[in-house]
């Protein structure tokens, strides 16, 4: 049975002390004094969620875990204060998937596997400018060998299910932790829209449509410690994303200045998003606590996007012609990086870590367009995209009483070219100074506050050079621009801890060169739209934790964020501004015969972002868990969007195009899933290592 201990004081019960001067004093210990862990700890980057040991432990996996973090947001996708530029790294080594992937890859990790989960939102110069935040997973240790097997059926329109299966063990010097799963969901869409293009047209219609959903994950990690000094690690993860059989039908009403039309439009499509990684590590520890680190990392991106479009057109209530066309997308991403981390620590208050970075990414985006099966040569393209970045970095740590500073400078030099199969070269080169500082403050053990500023970056992303034109529906086109320009962001950061539990944090943003998705309506009839450079943004936040205890077997996390956001591009005499507000509120019960009930609440104000807006969003989830044959095994119930009210509502108003759109679909959802883990040998909890109990044994004379 899997025993965790954690240390607060040792109580002596028996002293044998003899006469003599040169007698042995032996101290044995009687009782041990035991606390729980906190949950969530707050640390100099971030918070930390302790997992082993505490109610997180209970959980189903990594993506419920992370959503006690008081940094943390679901109201519209996974999102770190605020944004989804999010580094995943799982054992030390990063795992290079997209937001898209990220729960797929989460979900996947059982939560009786994890250790801890560290969560940091103030980036220094060790972390990319492509990320502001750190999503830090390390799993647990074990002497011996533990297998866990879950399945689930789940049902929404349709009867889907969902199969999971994880694995730890430890072969003398060497660890593993493996990990896999895979899903299939159902979903049925429906919706309608308006469009009102410069007084000279308009569309409303509806439309509805299925979707099969699947999804699988495999991650299988290495450790092996050659001794105290030196270790090598592996990591291998495999993501994968689909939406198969995507059937939508539209139609449309359409009225211009001269005439009225309907229009009737099946398209056919899917869609599969699959990643492989690779990571390779050497860690080094010296005798003066001096630690150095290489990594060599490889991820291959595939990426199908298959489209077919059938079109009948109807003017005045007469048959005018039928469209037909196919548009094939495909994309191939491979990137490859090596990087060098050294720590020195000076003495114990002060640390310099500087370290190298080299990353190459080649890339690949082919479109191929056919009209009634005829390949239209003019509206297909392929894309070739390479780019190398170089990198470095230096900082230094400084602890002095109560303050604690971070001071940390990067540098990164791009170099991109990029071309097409007929004629288009460009190129990009530009190089980014990035300066960062923390600094923290801790009066007490009650009240902790810190400042951060850094200064960061993005890039866009290679297919967003791409000039190819994506035809979305007939009369609605889309490309992107080869002479985009980097977007530049500051970030201004505050916090106060209070009593280690109620947190505040006001963020400043203000980002410049900013990428945005322009419409334009072309003498054709087209909506065609284009990325392109404009304007500047001042986002500010205030995000606020409280959790609160309403009863010895109720408590609840309560996340509060506050937003104002202003937008201001002059070429198209846009001036924005919006308060937005999210809400989530998760409700942990601890029932009889330790059954365990989570509800989570969320709500989402009306917001604009730029030239969209959108309307407000609210939804609830239920989780249920009963432990069977002495917490070896789980019951778990989960009801997702109890009440079916998630949705997407929102317009965008620009040029004089007016669009408005609304989807909902069937998002409630009812799975019962039951996990069972087997054990062999004897299991080790890292976390007792990681207390002081060992050395206090020691020092009593163990």
């Amino acid at each position: 049975m899997k025993k965790t201990f954690y240390f607060i004081g040792l109580v002596p019960a028996v002293f044998l002390a003899q006469e003599k001067k040169d007698s042995v004093k032996v101290t044995e210990i009687k009782e041990v004094s035991i606390i729980k862990k906190q949950p969530v700890a707050q640390t100099l980057k971030g918070y930390q969620l302790n997992v082993s040991g505490t109610m997180l432990e209970q959980k189903e996996n990594v993506s419920e875990i992370i959503k006690f973090s008081p940094n943390v947001s679901y109201s519209n996708g996974l999102k770190i204060l605020g944004s989804d530029k999010i580094q995943v790294i799982l054992n030390k080594k990063e795992v290079k998937i997209s937001p898209d992937q990220f729960d797929t890859f989460l979900s996947s990790l059982d939560a009786k596997t994890i250790k801890s989960i560290e969560i940091n939102d103030t980036p220094d110069a060790s972390m990319d400018s492509r990320y502001t935040a750190q999503i830090i997973i390390t799993t647990k240790k074990v002497e011996g060998q533990v297998l866990g097997l879950g399945t689930s059926v789940y049902y929404n329109d349709k009867f889907g299910h969902n199969s999971n299966a994880n694995y730890m063990a430890t072969f003398g010097k060497l660890r593993v932790y493996a990990s896999g799963g895979y899903f299939i969901k159902y979903s049925d869409t429906k919706g309608n829209s308006l469009q009102k293009w410069t007084g000279q047209l308009t569309r409303e219609g509806e439309y509805g449509g299925k979707t099969k959903r699947f999804g699988n994950n495999a991650t299988f990690n290495l450790d092996y410690d050659f001794n105290d000094k030196h270790k090598l690690s592996f990591l291998y993860n495999y993501t994968a994303d689909m939406d198969l059989d995507k059937n939508y039908v539209y139609h449309y009403k359409t009225q211009t200045l001269s005439s009225s039309g309907t229009s009737f439009i099946n398209n056919f499509s899917e869609t599969k998003d699959k990643t492989h990684t690779f990571s390779l590590q050497y860690y080094f520890s010296s005798d003066k606590d001096d630690e150095l680190t290489i990594n060599a990392d490889y991820a291959l991106e595939k990426f199908y996007n298959p489209f077919r479009s059938y079109n009948d057109f109807y003017a005045n209530g007469l048959f005018l012609n039928s469209e037909n066309y196919t548009q094939n997308g495909r994309l191939d991403y491979k990137i490859f990086t090596a990087s060098a981390d050294y720590t020195k620590k000076i003495n114990e208050q002060n640390r310099l870590s500087f370290g190298v970075k080299y990353s190459n990414s080649d890339n690949r985006n082919t479109a191929d367009y056919y009209s009634f099966d005829t390949f239209i040569d003019s509206r297909s393209q392929n894309f070739y995209f390479n780019e190398n970045i170089y990198s470095a970095y230096l900082n230094y740590s400084l602890s002095k009483g109560k303050l604690k500073y971070n001071l940390g400078l990067r540098n990164e030099y791009t170099d991109a070219d990029f071309q097409t199969n007929k004629g288009l070269d460009g190129r990009a080169n530009y190089n980014k100074f990035l300066p960062s500082a923390t600094v923290t403050y801790t009066h007490n053990k009650n009240h902790t506050f810190y400042l951060h500023a850094s200064k960061r970056f993005t890039r866009p992303s290679f297919f967003s050079y791409d000039p190819t034109i994506m035809v979305e529906q007939t009369d609605m086109w889309s490309s992107g621009n080869q002479h985009l320009k980097p977007m530049d962001y500051f970030i201004s950061q505050a916090g106060y801890v209070l009593m280690k539990k109620y947190s505040f944090v006001f963020r400043y943003l203000y980002s410049e060169n900013n990428i945005i998705n322009v419409s334009n309506l072309l003498n054709s009839g087209v909506l065609f739209s284009k990325l392109e450079n404009a304007g500047y943004q001042n986002t500010f936040l205030f995000n606020i934790n409280i959790p609160v205890k309403i009863a010895d077997f109720w408590n609840t996390t309560n996340k509060i964020n506050l937003s104002h956001s202003s937008f201001k591009a002059g070429q198209y005499n846009l001036s924005t501004h919006s308060y937005y507000t999210t809400l989530e509120s998760i409700h942990s019960f601890d029932l009889f015969k330790k059954v365990k009930l989570d509800v989570s609440v969320n709500y989402s104000t009306p917001s604009r972002q730029q030239f969209n807006y959108n309307y407000s969003n609210f939804y609830t989830d239920l989780n249920l868990r009963v432990p069977l044959f002495e917490n070896k095994a789980n019951l778990t119930l989960n009801i997702s969007d109890v009440f079916n009210t998630n949705r997407v509502k929102g317009y965008s108003d620009i040029n004089g195009i007016y669009t408005y759109n609304y989807t909902k679909n069937n998002s409630r959802g009812v799975s019962i899933k039951f996990s069972y883990q087997f054990q062999t040998g004897k299991k080790f909890d890292n976390d007792i290592r990681d207390t002081s109990i060992d050395d206090l044994l020691n020092r009593t004379g163990r």
